[in-house]
């Protein structure tokens, strides 16, 4: 009976001791509370060996003491080296990814923009206890661009600072050079680089660029947060630094600030004197992204088709279908770009990425005009895989079939470019899909790199057509103190201590067999 309480009074003590390790992790900042728990987790744990004085010195004189004090040490030291690689570590972190290894690396989107500020001053402004999320990417930031200096205030100690700096919230972060000044706001949704970016994107740049979506004519809705809107673009867009908002060219003309124009899947008819317009703007130097499918039913693109050509574009209304997409468990009407072209100053830095293309057009390049320069970007599969579908109502009625003939045979460009080459140097850029960058696309990363390169080249950023942009960057996860605490007693001091009882139980266990 008396090992029988003696075993349940240990057992309560070692809950008791959970208790009080959990305290000081969800609660650390209660010092008084979590000492007077751990003094009373001593206390008991002493009563008892006093109480059961001559059955503990009993076990003391039967083990040998000098073992046990070895046992000890070597725990402590096991201890004290963990302890210390965890703290080098966390003074140094080492991110280990699956395709890589790197010292908290800083992305090629960031360097690149570091690499066009000769000087500038960084100031971190915010709470002391959150300084530990923003400070190891801003000191990979002094240690790469030396002409950058640092400072991060505690706003608790200096609340001044808010009005000096103008401060709308915390967690803020300010670009200075000599001529601008520029504040941005850590976004708990993004990447914490990603404000950093967006800040060097307003250093870097004498005005923002302004892009215009086309909304008049039946096109997918920058505001649709649906499947079928552009709302996602519209965000990587904006993280870009890029003003974006809505023109409807049958109301209003393109404004002089405008500098890219987007038509994206139009359904309606462009008016002569809409298209007018547009030829005015590229007259001027300015630039138009065109993405467009197929039309089923009446052709309402066919004066943008017209347009077209004046930049030896050939649009199609034709669909392309290939009938290798099901065995990569795929529609039919969905292409595969698989053909890059390295030539083109956009694809020159894009990887060998998937690019899919649901309800592409053909596209063809002829060379009419000497002051126009078109070049593809990306093209589809050769025949028998692919080809030019001119009966779209069959496609709906799920009949299509080649027919030699009336329909083409591939491969085709799926995306094209065509630049001015004289005068103002406006151009257009094709592609034959304007499904690809959908909201329900947001998981093809390489679709909205592909887009922003295309625009950044085109708006004349070409420091920013990279390999390899933020969005793609793997980001280590950041753990908030209490994290930090829970791992730390788990790891370091539960695990090791259980590990402790447990032996020392089976060993008295073994020793009364």
């Amino acid at each position: 009976m008396k090992n029988h309480i003696s075993k349940i009074y240990w057992i309560g003590v070692l809950v008791f001791w959970l208790v009080s390790l959990s305290a000081w992790i969800v609660t650390p900042e209660s010092i008084i509370l979590n000492g007077s728990l751990l003094v009373i987790g001593v206390v008991l744990i002493f009563a008892k060996l006093f109480w059961s004085y001559k059955s503990t010195r009993v076990i003391f004189k039967e083990l040998n003491i000098l073992k046990i004090l070895g046992v000890v040490l070597s725990f402590f030291l096991f201890i004290s080296i963990w302890s210390l690689s965890n703290f080098l570590f966390y003074k140094k972190p080492i991110v280990i990814y699956s395709h890589d290894i790197a010292i908290a690396q800083l992305s090629e989107q960031t360097k690149a923009l570091l690499d066009q500020v000769d000087f500038a001053k960084i100031t971190l402004l915010t709470k002391r206890e959150r300084w530990e999320y923003f400070l190891p990417m801003l000191r990979k930031v002094k240690s790469y661009n030396s002409g950058i200096s640092f400072e991060a205030y505690d706003l608790d100690l200096n609340p001044s600072l808010i009005q000096k700096y103008k401060l709308t919230g915390i967690d803020a972060l300010v670009l200075e050079t000599s001529t601008k000044k520029v504040t941005t706001y850590f976004n708990p949704k993004k990447k914490i680089e990603m404000s950093l970016v967006n800040a060097l994107l307003r250093l870097t740049q004498k005005d923002p660029l302004e892009i215009s979506f086309s909304q008049g004519h039946g096109e997918f809705q920058i505001t649709d947060e649906g499947n079928q809107g552009l709302s996602f673009l519209k965000d990587k867009l904006e993280e870009q630094s890029f003003i974006v908002n809505s023109l409807d060219l049958s109301k209003e003309n393109i404004p002089l600030k405008t500098s890219l124009l987007v038509l994206w899947g139009s359904k309606r008819r462009f008016e002569v004197s809409e298209v007018q317009k547009i030829i005015n703007f590229l007259e001027r130097g300015g630039q138009i992204f065109i993405a467009q499918g197929p039309v089923f039913g009446n052709d309402a693109f066919e004066s943008m088709r017209n347009f077209l050509k004046l930049w030896d574009l050939n649009l199609e209304n034709k669909i392309l279908l290939d009938k290798l997409s099901a065995t990569k468990g795929m529609e039919p009407t969905i292409i595969t770009a698989q053909t890059i072209n390295k030539t083109h100053p956009v694809m020159k830095s894009f990887e060998k990425k998937q690019v899919y293309l649901p309800l592409s057009s053909p596209i063809t390049i002829s060379q009419n005009h000497s002051n126009k320069r078109a070049l593809s970007m990306l093209s589809s599969d050769a025949f028998p895989a692919v080809w030019a579908e001119s009966n779209l109502q069959g496609v709906l009625e799920g009949q299509a079939s080649y027919e030699q003939g009336s329909d083409l045979q591939g491969p085709f460009v799926v995306m094209a470019s065509s630049q001015q080459t004289d005068g103002n140097l406006g151009g257009v850029v094709l592609a034959a899909s304007s499904s690809f960058a959908l909201n329900n696309y947001s998981a093809q990363t390489s679709h909205f790199q592909l887009i922003l390169n295309t625009m950044s080249w085109q708006l004349g950023l070409d420091h920013l057509v990279l390999n390899k942009r933020l969005a793609d960057k793997r980001e280590p996860i950041v753990l908030s103190q209490k994290h930090i605490y829970f791992i730390f007693y788990i790891a370091v001091l539960l695990l090791p201590i259980l590990g402790m009882f447990s032996a020392f139980y089976f060993f008295m266990r073994k020793k009364n067999l």
